[in-house]
């Protein structure tokens, strides 16, 4: 339970960064705007984060030097958690276009 609170927190945690950085911009981005109106890569970014985690003890395996470099074990942690759920928003905001709609406001 405490691992899909940090998947969500993560993915929040990277929507207020990017609301952040809109507003910083002159562009007024509300939560409604970014989570329901762009429900599509919400969806997307809530698949990637959960993809992520789970293949977070093949990294590894896969990627040992990566994986060294990084200090990332075979073993599941809350913070890698949170850190699926921060990618995983970031990916769905470059692959959905969220990023795109937002600027374009």
């Amino acid at each position: 339970m405490l691992t899909v609170i940090a998947l969500l927190l993560g993915i929040a945690a990277h929507a207020l960064k990017q609301i952040t950085g809109a507003r910083r911009a002159g562009t007024y981005v509300s939560l409604q705007v970014y989570f329901l109106q762009s429900w599509a890569e919400s969806a997307l970014a809530v698949v990637c984060a959960l993809a992520m985690y789970l293949a977070y003890p093949e990294i590894p395996v896969l990627f040992p030097a990566l994986a060294a470099a990084l200090g990332i074990g075979t073993q599941q942690t809350v913070f890698g958690a949170f850190l699926c759920g921060f990618v995983g928003n970031s990916l769905a905001d470059i692959l959905g276009g969220r990023l795109v709609k937002i600027a374009g406001q």
